[in-house]
């Protein structure tokens, strides 16, 4: 009798002990970093793929910003669609996620100066990281802007957090 009371007070502490990690691990998993990767790294993956898929519309936003080389802006027509869909990926699947954010931190931060210079000299309406969709079409860039910012905003939460990934947790 005494041996099963014995018993069950450890299944009962165990099952409590299981029941917190299981509520810890949930926190881990689904985090504001764990969140912000897949967004960041969706929206990185989607804009790749979209410029991979009609790089005739990547051009020629390209050519708004009046580069002085066609080469120069075939090169990134054809290398950076890929960037982003690798590094959208990466984020999404936790690998390096500190590093594959702060990369995504510099390109937005590019992304943004261009964005404001070329608006401010009224040379390109619609500059910027997805300035490429239909939906922003027309648009101010202050709303590329305003997304830009979000965007880092995104980054930071990754870069700043404790652990980079889902994976690193002890």
């Amino acid at each position: 009798m005494r041996r099963k009371t014995q018993a069950t007070r450890g299944n009962s502490q165990h099952g409590f002990i299981r029941e917190n990690n299981l509520r810890v691990g949930m926190k881990k998993y689904f985090s504001l970093r764990f969140v912000s990767r897949l967004i960041l790294g969706s929206i990185f993956v989607g804009a790749g793929l979209y410029k991979i898929i009609y790089p005739e519309s990547f051009e020629k936003t390209l050519h708004a910003y009046n580069f002085p080389s066609n080469s120069f802006t075939g090169f990134i027509a054809l290398i950076f669609p890929w960037i982003q869909l690798i590094l959208g990926a990466w984020l999404i699947s936790g690998y390096l996620a500190r590093f594959v954010a702060s990369i995504i931190s510099i390109l937005l931060l590019i992304f943004i100066v261009t964005n404001i210079l070329f608006a401010s000299i009224g040379n390109c309406r619609a500059c910027g990281f997805l300035s490429e969709l239909v939906i922003l079409k027309g648009g101010s860039p202050f709303i590329l802007l305003t997304i830009n910012y979000l965007l880092l905003a995104l980054s930071a939460t990754i870069i700043m957090s404790r652990y980079s990934s889902v994976m690193s947790h002890k």
